[in-house]
Parts: structure tokens; sequence; C-alpha cells
């Protein structure tokens, strides 16, 4: 499909791609999907999220919180309240530190 170019053709190819997600996590076996990810002995990953991703679910929360920010702060946004979405400047405020503050109590 070519790239999306109205707001119909953007939410075909959403829809469209999460269905071909859910396709292929519904095809992984119990193993496939609870086995850790190690990219320690590759030097060209260096970035946090090579580290703080540890198995497809960690990466599944990271999305979904990213999409709850963004859903929420377009809300917020339609509403006429202007919010401030923290940067990664403040590691305190980062989307990345609250994921693992929160998954943290859930482990």
């Amino acid at each position: 499909m070519p790239r999306p170019r109205t707001k119909e053709d953007l939410m075909i190819a959403a829809k469209e791609n999460y269905d071909k997600l859910n396709v292929l996590i519904a095809k992984l076996s119990d193993e496939e999907l609870n086995t850790p990810f190690d990219f320690s002995s590759d030097e060209k990953k260096k970035e946090a999220h090579w580290k703080r991703d540890k198995n497809l679910r960690d990466i599944l929360i990271h999305l979904y919180e990213w999409h709850q920010l963004l859903l929420n702060w377009v809300d917020t946004n339609l509403k006429g309240v202007a919010i401030y979405i923290a940067s990664c400047l403040d590691p305190s405020l980062c989307i990345s530190s609250v994921l693992q503050r929160r998954n943290k109590s859930v482990q």
C-alpha cells in the first residue's frame, strides 16, 4: 500500500497494520513470546531502549503507553486545555522512566 495521503487512508493503513501485528503475535509460540532479548553483544546498539526492552511484552507496553500519551494529549488539546508533554531531558518525566517505574510495580 502506498503511503497514506488522507485521514481515511491513514486510518485504513493503521487498521491493516494493527491486524497484521496481531496475526503475527498470535502465531508466536509461548517460548517465542517469553524469550528474553539480549543485544549486549552488538556494540552498535548503545541506545537506552536496547537495554530497557527485555521482551516482546516490554515493547508492546511501551507502544501502548506512547499511544495513550498521544491520545490523552490530543483529547485534552481538543478541549482547549494546553498540556506540556515532558521531554526526556528530565529523565524523571520521560515516558520511558514512567514505564519502568510502573512495570517494576507490576512484576
